[in-house]
């Protein structure tokens, strides 16, 4: 993943649903007028805020800006389970759900501080990075230090330093750092994959399985956090329930192919070799020059005898 950048000032919308019943020779569906403010940690109206609505069962977008005062209005927007996000130069963009209704719920008041604005990046941080990507984790180390040294919050820093002290095998440093990343950003995702990743390496099964379930409460979605459970479960000869987290995660993830190698082996364990064969060849489809593929072809040529 990209390194977060660090928080600092919170970003309020202040929004107001007022609900109305559309009127015409037709008996149309209702609709909502959604008014609200844009404003800095400070309390400043910011303008020319883009919030965009997104109706979360259809995918329909509605958007609007706000305007120097830094209020908004919206007409005409079905009732609904909604995403509102909104983009500003020099501000994260923020991502909450929100309801529109028309229960006649006049003046309700949501208030959303998740958005943070952004600071200028040190250029350690890039320079970690570019240690990190090249696999020179001991150089990645001692950039990311000196950017501690100066600013020992910056969650990139701490977040690059555990991932590289990982790398290395330093696992209980790594996990020092990552508990730390949890306790400055709660809800980072890459966090507990993190945790999850340094416990399994230590053989603390039980506590990499709390970590990578943590990470599907916050994303329910992820291909790697049930990529992971299953080779726990694969490695505990729960060999049912490692297929099951395997399927879940190439479903999700169809181009996951290391997903499909681990759920043929999976199949061996099983005695499913059909399934197994199956698997392995979708594999080569999706990674044909994999430093696996000559082993992967033989095992299936073996299978097939």
């Amino acid at each position: 993943m990209g390194l977060i950048p660090s928080d600092r000032y919170p970003l309020w919308i202040l929004i107001f649903f007022v609900s109305f019943a559309s009127a015409g020779f037709l008996s149309l569906a209702q609709e909502s007028v959604i008014e609200g403010t844009v404003v800095d940690g400070q309390g400043n109206p910011l303008k020319n805020v883009k919030i965009v609505f997104t109706d979360k069962s259809l995918g329909n977008k509605f958007s609007v800006k706000s305007n120097k005062e830094g209020r908004f209005m919206r007409v005409g927007i079905p009732p609904g389970q909604y995403i509102i996000s909104i983009e500003q130069d020099a501000y994260y963009p923020l991502n909450s759900e929100f309801t529109v209704d028309t229960s006649g719920n006049k003046g309700v008041k949501l208030i959303f501080e998740k958005a943070q604005a952004k600071v200028e990046q040190d250029p350690g941080i890039a320079e970690g990075t570019r240690f990190f990507q090249a696999g020179q984790f001991e150089e990645a180390i001692a950039a990311f230090q000196r950017v501690i040294d100066r600013s020992p919050d910056n969650v990139d820093a701490n977040y690059g330093l555990a991932l590289s002290l990982l790398r290395t095998g330093q696992l209980d440093e790594a996990i020092g750092y990552l508990e730390k990343v949890k306790e400055l950003k709660p809800d980072l995702l890459e966090v507990y994959l993190g945790l999850g990743e340094s416990y399994f390496k230590k053989g603390q099964n039980d506590r990499a399985l709390s970590h990578f379930d943590k990470a599907l409460e916050l994303q329910p979605g992820n291909a790697e956090a049930y990529y992971n459970i299953g080779i726990i479960y694969y490695k505990n000869n729960e060999t049912e329930k490692a297929i099951q987290n395997f399927l879940t995660s190439k479903s999700i993830k169809p181009e996951f192919a290391v997903a499909y190698y681990q759920l043929a082996l999976a199949h061996i364990k099983q005695g499913q070799m059909a399934e197994a064969v199956e698997n392995l060849e979708k594999y080569l489809e999706l990674q044909p020059d994999s430093t696996l593929a000559d082993q992967v072809k033989a095992l299936i040529a073996q299978i097939k005898k």
